[in-house]
């Protein structure tokens, strides 16, 4: 299928219209090209020259975009398996990631291909043929032996009681085991120096099949292992080591070609790799920690709190990108600050003109806290109507999420300064049950425009366009440049969160729940929002002294208990006390004197709760055995989640 977002930034559809139309690549390739020189130094006819008109996908952008849509499928398949109804009877996670990895006619490993060269058209180098070779024939050996396995779990559940079945399953178990680490040595940087980046995405990929097949050992381990008793505890300190270094290699890796753009300058780059690497590799090792079967035995409602954020629009045009100015600039105008979970609402706009040129001149985003009826004005960007235009606004219905996109802005005509802002913008709109467009419209039908698509506004598995139904990311802000070169260029991005997120903060009835803390209602005192490490899965709330928080829930079902347990980290002695309320009184206090972690995550087992109202709000505050003034500059009580675990 193609999408609008397949064609060439630059391609030109019915060009002998005076209604132009062109369509922007999106994400474009290679990063290591920065294209902000591109339009200034080429006069019109020359650029016309790089138009070639439709663009049918070739098979290298084919391939590199199914190479995206794999990282996003394979998520959305472990957030979909885990708040499901898990049966140890039935077909299990990783046999479901391994045939998204492996299809039954995958004989030539397209899939790992694939994926390969998502990664070398994002970073814009290339895999030796060696290295690649290398790689794909041990993922074609580790294929057959993952199919094997397969196929004798299934036996062994068709007939639990055959000792051969046992006995042969428990020794591909453990040959399998082995292969997996013979494989990651193939992509780390022991078995391929100097293409660690690389092949990174691919090592993300067989780390996750790995702890999953170690999950195996805890699930059916007291069946595998009747005689010796030990075996199924020795797997578990191998899964946790796993891990943790697996987690610690992919995020030291991750980061590393972070500061590299970062170190050269190049925020499009730098952003681009972010967004790409996050979908393809910090996803998934985010699910890492709900593999351990002890912790979490049984179904897990997880979210992914995180937030992506879109190539800028116009950030190849003089004036609105690096190196006009600081990569500092670039990431305050085009990304947010951490911040607490924000769901959006609608927009107000500004339309002005200039001769025969309407557009957009300036945006406000509306926004709520989860659970808060608030709504919040964000700061208004570009030019107001001060400078003359008019106001319009946009409203988002309550329980809707804009799912899909598309704009159009002025194309740029070298040497004229004419505008090349944005003239429409289209919102897809859903509620679930349906789909609605809200359009915001200024343009003049017979001026030139581009037109931008998302690419990464896919379905949940990540092979076609979002559908009001099936949608993996929504709308979360909008973000407008029109401070840095005047109001006829205007840059523009978007930033968009997980669909996984639950909008009420619901405990399901029979799950476990995972509810990031940095969905909080309101927060309270000298508490702040800090970045994530990259494999939380989202943003983390640093509470100082006298700080607190509230958080609201909804119960999926009425009189059902759950114990509560919190993780955390937290490098000084401190207190936190809960409390559960009931209207304006709580009805329910626990007080933990917290130990410090030392930098390390860690779980608190507190209060048990009875859900006897189906809407609820819980608090938290922090004090330390010092005060204040003690400890105002060293790092506080950071808090990554909330879980309610059903007591039965």
């Amino acid at each position: 299928m193609h999408y609008y977002g397949n064609r060439n930034e630059y391609d030109i559809l019915n060009a002998s219209s005076n209604d132009s139309n062109m369509s922007n690549t999106y994400p474009r390739y290679p990063l290591a090209n920065p294209q902000q020189d591109l339009m200034q130094n080429t006069n019109y006819k020359d650029w016309l020259n790089v138009c070639e008109g439709y663009h049918i996908e070739n098979p290298r952008e084919a391939s590199v975009r199914a190479g995206l849509g794999k990282g996003l499928g394979i998520v959305s398949t472990i957030v979909g398996f885990f708040g499901g109804s898990i049966i140890l009877d039935t077909i299990g996670l990783f046999y479901q990631i391994s045939e998204l990895l492996w299809p039954e006619d995958d004989t030539q490993q397209y899939t790992w291909q694939d994926i390969m060269n998502h990664v070398e058209d994002l970073i814009d180098k290339r895999i030796t043929e060696v290295i690649r070779g290398n790689a794909i024939r041990t993922l074609a050996d580790l294929q057959g032996k993952v199919d094997d396995y397969n196929n004798w779990l299934k036996k062994w559940k068709d007939d639990p009681k055959s000792t051969g079945n046992l006995s042969t399953l428990v020794t591909k178990f453990t040959a399998l085991d082995s292969d997996f680490n013979g494989a990651i040595r193939t992509v780390n940087n022991q078995g391929s120096p100097g293409y660690e980046l690389l092949l990174l995405p691919v090592y993300a990929q067989i780390a996750n099949l790995h702890l999953l097949l170690l999950r195996d050992a805890q699930i059916y381990g007291d069946k595998w292992w009747s005689a010796r008793a030990n075996a199924r505890d020795n797997y578990y300190q191998i899964q946790l080591e796993k891990t943790k270094e697996y987690t610690e290699y992919c995020i030291n890796w991750y980061n590393k070609g972070l500061n590299d753009f970062r170190t050269a300058g190049q925020w499009v780059n730098f952003n681009r790799y972010r967004r790409e690497m996050t979908l393809t590799v910090l996803d998934i090792i985010s699910m890492f920690p709900i593999y351990d079967a002890r912790l979490y035995p049984t179904e897990v409602k997880t979210e992914l709190t995180r937030e992506i954020y879109s190539d800028v629009i116009n950030g190849e045009i003089y004036g609105l990108m690096t190196p006009y100015f600081s990569f500092e600039k670039a990431e305050s105008l085009y990304t947010r600050a951490p911040h607490l979970f924000t769901w959006l609402k609608g927009f107000r706009f500004v339309t002005n003109s200039i001769s025969y040129w309407t557009f957009l001149s300036g945006g406000q985003n509306k926004y709520s806290y989860t659970n808060n009826s608030s709504i919040n004005e964000g700061s208004f960007r570009g030019q107001d109507t001060d400078y003359g235009g008019t106001s319009s606004t946009i409203n988002i219905p309550s329980n809707s999420y804009v799912y899909n996109l598309w704009t159009e802005n002025y194309e740029y005509i070298y040497p004229w300064g004419d505008p090349v802002n944005i003239t429409k913008m289209n919102f897809s709109v859903t509620d679930n049950n349906s789909s609605k467009e809200l359009i915001y419209g200024a343009h003049r039908t017979n001026k030139p425009v581009v037109r931008t698509d998302f690419d990464f506004l896919t379905n949940k598995e990540g092979t076609e366009l979002a559908k009001y139904n099936d949608y993996n990311h929504i709308l979360s802000y909008m973000l407008i440049n029109g401070e840095t070169f005047g109001q006829k260029r205007h840059g523009y991005s978007f930033a968009f969160t997980h669909s996984s997120v639950d909008p009420n903060n619901t405990i399901a009835a029979n799950k476990i729940t995972q509810i990031p803390v940095v969905k909080a209602s309101s927060i309270n005192g000298s508490i702040s929002i800090e970045k994530g490490p990259g494999f939380t899965g989202g943003d983390l709330v640093k509470m100082r002294a006298d700080s607190g928080l509230t958080m609201r829930f909804k119960a999926e079902l009425l009189d059902k208990k759950y114990r509560v347990r919190i993780r955390y980290k937290c490098n000084y002695s401190s207190k936190l006390i809960l409390r559960k309320w009931k209207g304006e009184g709580y009805i329910q206090q626990q007080i933990h004197n917290i130990s410090p972690t030392y930098g390390a995550f860690s779980y608190l087992e507190s209060f048990t709760i009875t859900t006897t109202e189906n809407i609820f709000d819980l608090t938290m505050e922090v004090t330390y055995p010092y005060g204040r003034q003690f400890v105002e500059d060293i790092p506080s009580l950071i808090l990554d989640k909330i879980e309610f675990l059903p007591t039965n």
